[in-house]
């Protein structure tokens, strides 16, 4: 028999079997998300779709789906897919029952919720039938990545310079665009001021109210107690806005992170270039900053460590009553 005769004998005795159910594929799945980027008080939805590409039907289709620590699944959305059996943990989603019709597809929408930010994998393991067997054939299983951010007003930044010959003063409203029941609610702003050796030297939270303004000046407040020996001539200043029955920048919830943080920057200059002494000033907006899992681990710990030394250093002042480092002098 030729080469020939005997290829088309083999695909033909293939394609035989294939019809006849013995060597069926295996269902597929995979998965889609409404975004693959969200903020931190949002929530993620993730479809699944399960896919049979057979000419018969397949049963008991089956598989899990495992979550990143930080994602949480937070209930069925929808379903298309018949006898469904949904049941979930903290961080697996196991599917049991479905049974797909020949050459068909069907798929079921799960809400996520996260809990902090950075970026979280969705996996699918490679799904079962009754039929067929298990994770043979290309798109048997699937992954997908979930990045999440802060609000995008939630951390800002800004630096003061010169600080040995003038001052700095930090300014600080809430926007009002926090609301609870239709009312605005107080934010929290954390404060925490870097050194140019990038050593956070003071950390301390104001509460301000939707029509309130806090303004606290960086020699006086910020850096009057740092817990360096030396009081440095700039600074970084990044403000983190949360909501929060209590204000503690060593304790930020990451799902509490808030919009509504309006931040100033107002700094006096000595105009060395007169023969009298002469000064102005410039105001300027604080940046916007991307805040992520790592950078806020970090200020908070320290900021926690700042706390528990006891000594006081490193506490800045001037914040009114409400949060930590709270006072009612040397604004």
């Amino acid at each position: 028999m030729s080469l020939i005769r005997k290829t088309f004998v083999a695909s033909a005795a293939l394609l035989l079997a294939a019809n006849l159910g013995a060597a069926l594929l295996p269902p597929t799945v995979g998965i889609g998300l409404q975004s693959s980027t969200i903020y931190i008080e949002d929530t993620a939805l993730a479809t699944f779709t399960l896919t049979n590409l057979n000419n018969v039907p397949l049963t008991g289709v089956a598989f899990t789906s495992t979550l990143s620590p930080g994602v949480a699944p937070d209930g069925l959305k929808t379903s298309t897919c018949p006898g469904l059996s949904l049941s979930v943990s903290a961080s697996v989603i196991t599917v049991s029952g479905v049974t797909l019709p020949a050459a068909s597809s069907c798929h079921f929408s799960i809400q996520l919720a996260v809990s902090r930010l950075g970026s979280f994998v969705v996996t699918a393991s490679p799904p079962s039938s009754n039929e067929a067997p298990t994770g043979f054939g290309a798109g048997s299983g699937d992954s997908i990545t979930l990045t999440v951010l802060a609000p995008v007003d939630s951390f800002q930044i800004r630096y003061a310079a010169n600080l040995n010959v003038g001052d700095s003063t930090v300014n600080l409203t809430n926007s009002g665009a926090n609301t609870v029941g239709n009312a605005s609610q107080n934010i929290c702003v954390n404060l925490f001021t870097f050194d140019p050796a990038e050593e956070l030297i003071s950390c301390c939270t104001c509460s301000v109210t939707p029509n309130g303004l806090q303004s606290l000046s960086v020699l006086k407040a910020l850096i009057s107690n740092p817990l360096t020996p030396a009081i440095p001539t700039s600074v970084v200043i990044k403000v983190v806005a949360t909501t929060a029955g209590s204000c503690n920048a060593s304790a930020i919830d990451p799902r509490a992170l808030a919009h509504g943080l309006l931040a100033w920057g107002t700094t006096v200059h000595q105009n060395t270039t007169s023969a009298a002494a002469s000064y102005f000033g410039t105001e300027t907006a604080f940046s916007q900053a991307n805040l992520t899992a790592p950078e806020l681990a970090h200020i908070t710990s320290t900021c926690g460590f700042i706390q528990s030394n006891g000594s006081g250093f490193g506490i800045c002042k001037g914040c009114a009553a409400g949060g930590l480092g709270a006072s009612t002098t040397d604004r």
